[in-house]
């Protein structure tokens, strides 16, 4: 996830580091570092993450304890990415709140997305996530 990367600086995310989602050009929403955030910090299909301190609008509106872990999946060329929930849920990643904090847990070795026909209707998406995954 990096449209804003063509708006100025950005970098990959790194394993551990915790982020802050932000509002960038053209009303998309990006991920911040705390002490950067002028530069967008991209992330990669199948990167595994932990949502800190969900916002109580958020929680009510998606069904989410206080503390969420989730794949991400780039959906470049609709620009609509995809949060898979362990708890099964799916959240667009636009839909998440600015300030909300993110903590990079690690990406999967070897992780190749699941596609099928249904993948080009947004609201259709369908992957499992591995919830028997152990995240360190």
């Amino acid at each position: 996830m990096c449209y804003y990367s063509l708006e100025g600086s950005s970098r990959n995310a790194r394993e551990d580091e915790v982020l802050l989602v932000d509002q960038f050009t053209h009303a998309r929403k990006g991920l911040v570092a705390p002490e950067d955030a002028n530069t967008g910090v991209c992330l990669t299909n199948g990167l595994r993450l932990g949502l800190l301190f969900i916002p109580e609008s958020t929680r009510r509106r998606y069904g989410l304890q206080l503390e969420e872990r989730a794949t991400f999946k780039l959906r470049h060329w609709l620009r609509r990415d995809v949060l898979f929930l362990d708890n099964g849920r799916k959240v667009p990643f636009q839909d998440l709140e600015i300030g909300q904090v993110v903590r990079i847990l690690y990406q999967p070795v070897g992780f190749t997305p699941a596609t099928s026909s249904q993948d080009d209707a947004y609201g259709t998406v369908q992957q499992a996530v591995d919830a028997a995954r152990v995240d360190h």
